[in-house]
Order: C-alpha cells, then structure tokens, then sequence
C-alpha cells in the first residue's frame, strides 16, 4: 500500500501538457498519466520538484479539479452534514 500523492498541477511540474482539462472531460490529471515522464525524468527528480512545489505559495493557492476521498470518507461526511442540519433545524424550532 502507498501514500496517496497529492493532487497538483503535475503537467506544469513536469514540463509536459498531457492533457488540457477544458478540453478533456473528467480527466483527473493524476500523477499515473506521468510515470513515463517521472522514470524518464528519474525519480528523485520527481521527488526534488513535488517537494519544492509542496512548499510554495502556488501550492498555497492551488485548488485541484477532483479531490480523491474513500467511500468512508464520502460517508462520514455525509453524516457529518445531516447531523449539522438536524441540529440547526433544532435551533431554528427552539429560536421562533
């Protein structure tokens, strides 16, 4: 099992346009599309560039098109929410 690598602008890290999001529909530019270019390139290249990227502002700044969450995840954010709204329904009742 492996940690889960953070979503980034990996095309521009890698100075390679694989795919342009506008005209590539539901292309989660994951960092897998880009092996080629990492073993190519060398891993610890790769390795340099994303922890650099990781500490700019960019990376601040930077809002991926797709976020990666596990069905738990989904799921305990989902109860999360209804529980916020059941307790703000409450409040509302209690507040008229």
């Amino acid at each position: 099992m492996a940690d889960q690598i953070e979503f980034m602008p990996y095309g521009t890290l890698m100075g390679i346009q694989n795919c342009l999001l506008t005209f590539c529909e539901n292309n989660p530019n994951l960092v897998e599309y880009y092996f080629w270019a990492i073993k190519r390139d060398g891993v610890e290249n790769f390795q340099k560039k994303y922890v650099d990227w990781l500490k700019s502002d960019e990376h601040k700044e930077y809002t991926p098109l797709f976020v990666r969450k596990t069905e738990k995840e989904i799921e305990k954010q989902e109860k999360k929410k209804a529980r916020k709204e059941k307790r703000d329904k409450r409040r509302a009742e209690i507040n008229k």
